[in-house]
């Protein structure tokens, strides 16, 4: 455990600095270079906005979303409907499951969980108003989804349960915008307390999060890019002891740096 003054949670090529005017009590693992977060006092954002946890929540899919943008793919959105009316979530999930599968083994040929995907759950709420039935739909953004021809065809012969929508994004803040926007009716939505608002597959790219008690953190040549970068965006929330700096940097290609002072 140590108290800390400094996290940068590293995102794909975005990077985001924390930084608080009073110390945040953490653990970490010693000694490693990329020290990850294990666990926290739950204190970091203990007013304002940074004491939501739909905020919390809403920051974690952004950093996903950020971590998982491949330049040699363009994210495809697709919306997937239900024509029977699917009421129970866990039905729900089920037929998403099994629609990912097959698109899988269409995609590589082969029993495989390569796909990397975020899932939002919402309910037809206009179908809902109409017909007095909570149906469930899905907004999902696949991230390493090639090119596939007649992609609608495809994509509905396999989903099979009622029509979809599909969109290329090639914009990250659209992309972040637009699974934002579900993700808080999901937040909202008291049919699934205690589930899930959001999930992903396994093959997703974490954030990579470091602490630093007074320098930059992470590694040599990420404080370096740090110092040599102006951020994107930057604000301070909070006031007094509670206040905390954030700035978000873009940072496509790390600086080479000596390796003097290299730890």
């Amino acid at each position: 455990m140590v108290y800390v003054y400094k996290k940068l949670v590293k995102a794909g090529i975005y990077y985001h600095l924390y930084e608080y005017k009073t110390p945040v009590l953490v653990g970490y693992t010693e000694g490693c270079r990329k020290e990850r977060v294990l666990h926290g006092s739950g204190k970091e954002f203990s007013h304002g906005r940074f004491d939501s946890s739909v905020y919390r929540t809403r920051r974690n899919v952004k950093f996903l979303v950020q971590s998982n943008v491949d330049s040699d793919f363009v994210p495809v959105f697709i919306t997937f409907t239900f024509k029977e009316d699917i009421t129970e979530i866990s039905i729900a999930n089920g037929e998403l499951s099994l629609f990912i599968k097959r698109l899988n083994y269409f995609v590589y040929g082969r029993n495989v969980r390569e796909l990397k995907y975020i899932a939002v759950p919402e309910i037809q709420y206009k179908r809902e108003k109409k017909f007095g039935k909570g149906v469930w739909h899905y907004h999902v953004i696949f991230f390493n989804l090639p090119y596939i021809v007649n992609i609608y065809d495809v994509l509905s012969s396999m989903w099979r349960n009622g029509y979809i929508l599909v969109k290329s994004v090639n914009d990250e803040i659209r992309l972040i915008n637009y699974i934002s926007k579900y993700f808080t009716k999901a937040t909202h939505e008291k049919r699934l307390c205690g589930k899930k608002a959001y999930f992903g597959s396994r093959s997703l790219l974490k954030p990579t999060v470091f602490w630093s008690v007074a320098s930059l953190p992470g590694t040599l040549e990420i404080s370096t890019a740090l110092a040599l970068n102006t951020s994107l965006f930057s604000k301070v929330y909070g006031k007094g002891s509670t206040e905390v700096k954030y700035s978000m940097y873009k940072i496509p290609v790390l600086p080479p740096v000596s390796e003097l002072g290299a730890s």
